[in-house]
């Protein structure tokens, strides 16, 4: 039986314990309400839900940057436990 994760049947490398580590302590972390809290405050400042685009190029990817971290940390909340 095959059990390789979405990830790795779409050609990306298995991810390390670390990693794997990080994503649990994410889930763990968000998923209280105090995480929800920080997490909807990051995500406000971060504008998340909104793509923001500036002509300067330095403060276009800052922008994109600081709005990456917290969509990363949506992506892992939404992910199934293994």
């Amino acid at each position: 039986m095959n059990t390789l994760d979405a990830e790795e049947r779409a050609g990306f490398p298995a991810r390390s314990a670390n990693e794997e580590k990080v994503r649990n302590c994410v889930k763990r972390i968000f998923a209280t309400d105090e995480g929800a809290v920080v997490l909807a405050h990051l995500a406000a400042f971060a504008h998340a839900d909104e793509a923001d685009y500036c002509n300067d190029p330095r403060k276009d990817a800052y922008l994109q940057g600081r709005r990456s971290v917290v969509l990363e940390i949506r992506k892992i909340m939404k992910e199934k436990d293994e």
